[in-house]
């Protein structure tokens, strides 16, 4: 849980009962982003509020499988022997957020390398916090620094190595732009 998460009642038994009785590796729940102190700014729609940590997925107890249903930082518990018993098994700190960067990933990280493993991760919505939402990450600036920041990342960590390259570009970006179309396709116009 992150220092500007605030627990609702039941939030450390739902995630004790998905551990113990569920038997899941990690579980992780409802996150509601709170607005009372700064307001909600009105051009933030519903479809942003998951790059603000919101998480709100089915009224019931399920199992994750796949990358359409995600859990995030702010409520997240793991089985500890996940990673007893596999010591590589660690949060990776080249996505977390240092100094004045901000938008970590090193969850997400995990979130994808624990599916990929298929390890047993549940949701439960009982298992609730509300999230406190700093004012400077209620502009559009923060949103579009977020993004840049993912991509940069991503593109530090995830892309592949090239053997030939020009300024470290691979000669496949520096390629000619394919002529442009004249006229709109059928389905954009």
């Amino acid at each position: 849980m992150d220092d500007d998460e605030f627990p609702l009642n039941g939030v450390l038994n739902a995630a004790q009962n998905a551990i113990v009785n569920e038997r899941a590796q990690c579980a992780g729940g409802r996150v509601e982003v709170d607005f009372t102190r700064h307001g909600r700014p009105a051009w933030l729609s519903d479809d942003l509020l998951g790059f603000l940590a919101e998480v709100n997925h089915s009224p019931t107890p399920f199992g994750i499988t796949n990358h359409s249903t995600p859990i995030w930082t702010g409520n997240v518990a793991y089985d500890m022997r996940l990673f007893r018993n596999d010591p590589s098994l660690r949060f990776d700190k080249r996505y977390n957020p240092e100094g004045a960067a901000f938008g970590g990933g090193e969850v997400v990280v995990m979130f994808q390398r624990l599916l990929s493993m298929g390890a047993r991760i549940r949701h439960r919505l009982d298992m609730a916090v509300l999230h406190g939402v700093e004012p400077r990450r209620l502009n559009r600036r923060y949103f579009l620094r977020l993004h840049h920041q993912a991509g940069t990342r991503k593109g530090l960590h995830e892309l592949p190595e090239y053997m030939r390259t020009l300024f470290s570009i691979p000669p496949s970006c520096l390629a000619k732009p394919p002529r442009t179309i004249s006229k709109p396709l059928p389905c954009c116009s």
